[in-house]
């Protein structure tokens, strides 16, 4: 393991693995194989699938999220009435005690 700093002056390819790859020149202009390209393209089938699954693994999320916090308020306003009702029924306890 390097504990190398990094030059910060120096540039970070943005294509790592395809600058590592040698290159097919024609008419000046530079190709990778065919190969190492299709390995690209299946990986970033790949990927792109994962990001669909994730974003809909978010939404499932988002979904659960409202309703349980539709339930909290629900039972939050029960509790309230229950409250109130406990409340109530105090005050008439209360009453009847003091006749």
């Amino acid at each position: 393991m390097s504990h190398h700093v990094r030059d910060a002056t120096k540039m970070i390819s943005k294509t790592p693995r395809t600058d590592r790859q040698p290159v097919v020149t024609v008419a000046f202009q530079q190709f990778v194989k065919a190969g190492f390209a299709r390995q690209l393209e299946r990986q970033l089938r790949g990927a792109n699938s994962r990001v669909l699954e994730l974003e809909l693994d978010v939404q499932d999320y988002k979904t659960r999220l409202i309703e349980d916090g539709e339930r909290i308020f629900e039972l939050g306003t029960r509790s309230d009435n229950y409250r109130a009702a406990l409340i109530k029924a105090r005050e008439r306890i209360k009453k009847l005690e003091g006749r």
